[in-house]
Parts: structure tokens; C-alpha cells; sequence
């Protein structure tokens, strides 16, 4: 669960900055909310940082999204993550 808590880390300091409360992978609209995070964040464009890095990096990349949405279906298996299809 590393990968999915480095990315919830990363969350919740952003919505820490405005005043919002932490990610609970308890309350299944938490979890939706991380879903709909992590289709973003593995879209090719964001992937790739519209070309911007190297092939080997946006592959690093999508390996860590990778197992961090496959983390994150272990415990919801209902959310929809676009990218994994």
C-alpha cells in the first residue's frame, strides 16, 4: 500500500492548504474522491507531463499510478479507474 499512501499523502497536504479534511479510505466518497484523483493523474497527458519527461520516467510513472489504483480497487473494488481497462 506504499504507492497509495504516498499518493494520499500528497492529498491530503494539498487540502490541508485549504482547510479540508484528510482522505478516510473508510468512507466510500473518500475513496470515490481518490478514484476520480488517480484517473487524473494517470491520463497519458499527465503520464507523460505532455512530453515533457523521458519514456523511461512516464514509465515509472505509470507504474507507480498502476499500483497504486490496483491498491485502491484491493480494498473498493466497485470504483471505476478508466485508465486500467
Amino acid at each position: 500500500m506504499r504507492q497509495l499512501n504516498q499518493i494520499i499523502d500528497q492529498v491530503n497536504f494539498r487540502r490541508s492548504l485549504f482547510n479540508k479534511p484528510a482522505i478516510d479510505l473508510s468512507v466510500a466518497a473518500d475513496r470515490e474522491f481518490m478514484a476520480d484523483e488517480l484517473n487524473c493523474m494517470m491520463s497519458p497527458e499527465n503520464v507523460a507531463m505532455d512530453g515533457e519527461c523521458s519514456p523511461a520516467e512516464a514509465n515509472r510513472r505509470w507504474a507507480f499510478y498502476e499500483k497504486a489504483a490496483r491498491q485502491l480497487l484491493s480494498i473498493d473494488s466497485s470504483l471505476e479507474l478508466y485508465e486500467l481497462y
